[in-house]
């Protein structure tokens, strides 16, 4: 359907936000009116039929819980699909760059998705959640790597 969804932070808090690829017709559709920049809301990936958007969300500061979170960008309806725990030596990590790495995208036939998981200092690996039953699943193991920015083929 040509739309974009982009996560930003402006007059109306942090957020994330849909608009046509014009610009036309932006609106928000989860928002956190926090006046700090949050980490509610990181990655937002389209499914591959466009009618749902997955994105990541870390609890406050300091965050100990991480989420993959699908929301119906019509109904802003959300459903929570996993949720892990941010290990405290993976704290220092999300305060640098390595924060904006934290990475997802859904598989082509819309069964899983790939994320980024935190494992600490410096130290992420690539997983796949299945989206019907929540089960987490590491698919690299290289120690002391810090893998992200998932794309997955069609």
């Amino acid at each position: 359907n040509g739309d974009m969804a982009f996560i930003a932070d402006n007059a109306e808090g942090t957020g994330l936000f849909v608009m046509n690829s014009n610009g036309s017709d932006f609106r928000s559709i989860a928002c956190d009116s926090a006046s700090l920049f949050s980490f509610r809301y990181c990655s937002p990936s389209w499914s591959p039929t466009g009618d749902k958007i997955a994105y990541l969300s870390l609890d406050d500061y300091p965050p100990t819980t991480q989420w993959i979170i699908l929301i119906d960008p019509e109904t802003t309806e959300t459903d929570t699909i996993a949720e892990f725990n941010v290990p405290p030596e993976a704290f220092n990590v999300l305060m640098g760059v390595s924060i904006w790495e934290q990475s997802l995208c859904w598989s082509p036939d819309r069964t899983k998705i790939a994320f980024t998981r935190l494992e600490g200092y410096n130290v992420s690996h690539i997983c796949l959640v299945d989206i019907d039953t929540g089960e987490i699943t590491q698919v690299t193991f290289e120690e002391d790597a810090r893998d992200c920015f998932i794309s997955w083929s069609k």
